[in-house]
């Protein structure tokens, strides 16, 4: 896989966000992989010396990198163990993950996020209990007690100004326990998303492709906000308009297959593929 700068970002920005990641070999997988669609995995492996990735797509994530590096310089302690390697045999797969910060203390696992505040607050962040009971899982394998598990949330976008209302943080960082399932519920789901990819990778879920829109919008006169939605015509129809009213339909998205796959181009699924597929990748005024 190639990297690219069509930004012209600095040179040491550049150097620092250059792909270093290795081509996939078979049955060997990480859990941040894992969790994603087969789909991925499958293109990727087909497409790995005709994929690029240009530097900008990486910038946010140039954050988290340096919040890993402060890890490896201030994590020092008796209990604490920061960058853990951990890897598993499961059947013929091996499993991996870097685990951000193991506590011994207090028997935890804690994973470092940057992220916006609506996205931790509102978001569906069901992918982040999954990560995180993964790396449980192998750590328990591997010998560690694991009693809780945190995200530590670095909040990028958040305003003093929204201090004070509703469940908006103090400062811009916020702290979550999250959900630890038993050994065997984390078993099973390991070894059910390991059965996925042991079969041909299907089309990407809407969860998956992010998918927005497709509701029938109940709008008065005037405003730009619905009245209320409706996730079908039937449901609509049901209901009687009253003078200045009236429907209007929702056009479906999918934000992933979009802009943010990085097998976007190859995917025989995205139904952005035919309209613009070009190298610069995709822009949704371009559709």
């Amino acid at each position: 896989m190639k990297s690219t700068n069509r930004y012209n970002l600095p040179e040491p920005l550049f150097k620092a966000m250059q792909s270093d990641e290795k081509e996939i070999q078979p049955n060997r997988i990480s859990v941040t992989t894992l969790i994603a669609p087969p789909l991925i995995r499958k293109l990727s492996i087909e497409h790995w010396n005709e994929m690029e990735e240009d530097v900008s797509e990486k910038l946010w994530a140039l954050l988290g990198t340096s919040i890993h590096e402060v890890l490896q310089k201030y994590g020092i302690g008796e209990t604490l163990e920061v960058e853990k390697f951990l890897k598993l045999q499961q059947g013929n797969w091996t499993i991996m993950g870097y685990v951000d910060l193991i506590d011994k203390s207090i028997k935890s696992i804690e994973d470092y996020k940057t992220t916006s505040v609506w996205s931790f607050l509102l978001g569906d962040n069901t992918s982040w209990e999954e990560q995180l009971n993964c790396y449980a899982y192998l750590a328990v394998k591997s010998g560690y007690e694991i009693e809780h598990l945190f995200i530590n949330a670095i909040l990028r976008d958040w305003q003093v100004n929204k201090v004070g209302t509703k469940d908006y943080p103090e400062i811009p960082f916020k702290r979550k326990e999250v959900k630890l399932w038993t050994f065997q519920e984390q078993e099973s789901y390991i070894k059910k998303r390991l059965d996925l990819f042991e079969h041909e990778a299907q089309e990407c879920t809407d969860e998956e492709k992010w998918k927005r829109g497709g509701q029938i919008a109940l709008m008065q006169d005037g405003r730009k906000k619905a009245l209320k939605l409706y996730d079908n015509e039937d449901e609509a129809n049901k209901i009687t308009l009253i003078k200045g009213q009236h429907f209007e339909a929702r056009p479906v998205e999918y934000f992933k297959c979009l802009n943010y796959c990085r097998v976007r181009k190859f995917c025989p699924y995205n139904p952005y593929r035919d309209a613009y597929g070009s190298e610069e990748g995709y822009d949704k005024n371009d559709l």
